[in-house]
């Protein structure tokens, strides 16, 4: 998820226009064991989204933060596009809705060094899922888009966490991120400019906490906020 200023209505609009099957007859599966919806997916790619909300819920549940969220997830024969960029996926809070680049879009677009670029497309979609599907996890429990580095943070720390080891040595090893990362590079001005490194310090961070799910989960309540860490 991205963030820019626009309305929740101009957003909810730019959704509606990024999707070229909204008005059309959907087809709407459920994941197994909660209540969460895909359309526009065949098979295996059901299953992966089904894979990464899972494993979403599982790991944030591992830190003590409640998955209350049962939303809906598009995959659309394009990149969603926000605030004029295009992305691999978009929650939008106002219609609880993800869009997700099918899998073929999201490789055959991968800018060189990025993520569908560095490992399996299969794992880099799964991590983007859960990446996504932790926003709505967040929104459901409260935590609203003011906070938007927190969002992020925790959305990182959870796509890192579903990938496997390898796979997450090699999204991070061209980001040349080292052992240890002040909560001051956690600032929007890095999310903006490469949000792939904002993930790799906000993983290498969260490593390093001595109780990183106790940062993430006072986080996620809302009592700890990044921007009060930071020297601007």
């Amino acid at each position: 998820m991205r963030w820019c200023r626009l309305p929740a209505a101009i957003l909810a609009a730019a959704v509606a226009m990024a999707d070229p099957s909204a008005g059309a007859q959907d087809d709407w599966r459920r994941c197994p064991g909660n209540g969460w919806q895909v359309t526009g997916a065949a098979a295996g790619e059901y299953a992966l989204v089904c894979q990464g909300v899972a494993e979403a819920a599982a790991v944030l549940a591992s830190c003590g933060v409640p998955t209350v969220a049962a939303t809906r997830v598009r995959l659309i024969d394009e990149l969603p596009v926000h605030c004029g960029v295009k992305v691999w996926g978009l929650y939008d809070s106002a219609s609880d809705e993800i869009l997700l680049g099918d899998p073929a879009i999201c490789l055959a677009e991968a800018p060189e060094g990025s993520l569908f670029d560095r490992i399996a497309p299969p794992l880099a979609f799964v991590a983007i899922a859960a990446h996504e599907a932790t926003h709505a996890m967040l929104f459901a429990g409260g935590l609203g888009a003011d906070r938007h580095l927190e969002h992020e943070y925790i959305a990182a720390v959870v796509q890192m966490s579903v990938l496997p080891e390898a796979a997450r040595a090699a999204f991070l090893e061209p980001l040349n991120i080292g052992a240890s990362v002040a909560i001051s590079q956690l600032n929007p001005i890095i999310y903006g400019l490469h949000p792939d490194l904002f993930a790799g310090l906000a993983w290498r961070h969260f490593e390093g906490e001595p109780d990183g799910c106790a940062f993430l989960r006072a986080m996620a309540e809302g009592t700890l906020r990044i921007e009060d860490f930071l020297p601007f």
